[in-house]
């Protein structure tokens, strides 16, 4: 799940760009599934969410979640499908699970 601060944010259209690119490549991964992308406007809205990107588990738990203050500083998105390809493979549990 990824939450964006809007379409006016040139590091968020950027990010939601390749998400786009890659998703159709990605439907195979246990942990990845796509939704559609909406915007109300080009504009800056009132109200915007900070950038965050979330994995979800099939029961609706959260197994990874990152938030940032700033649309710098998030997670590639090579290494996030990286690690979820380790996770499944290992059965690698969210920190307070051991």
């Amino acid at each position: 799940m990824v939450f964006y601060r809007g379409l006016h944010c040139p590091v968020c259209r950027a990010q939601l760009s390749e998400l786009n690119r890659r998703l159709a490549r990605q439907r195979d991964r246990p942990r990845v599934r796509g939704f559609p992308l909406r915007a109300i406007s080009d504009d800056e809205p009132a109200w915007f969410s900070e950038p965050g990107l979330f994995l979800i588990r099939s029961d609706g738990t959260v197994y990874y979640a990152s938030v940032n203050s700033m649309p710098i500083g998030r997670p590639r998105l090579d290494d996030v499908l990286s690690a979820i390809d380790y996770a499944a493979k290992a059965d690698y549990p969210a920190r307070g699970e051991a």
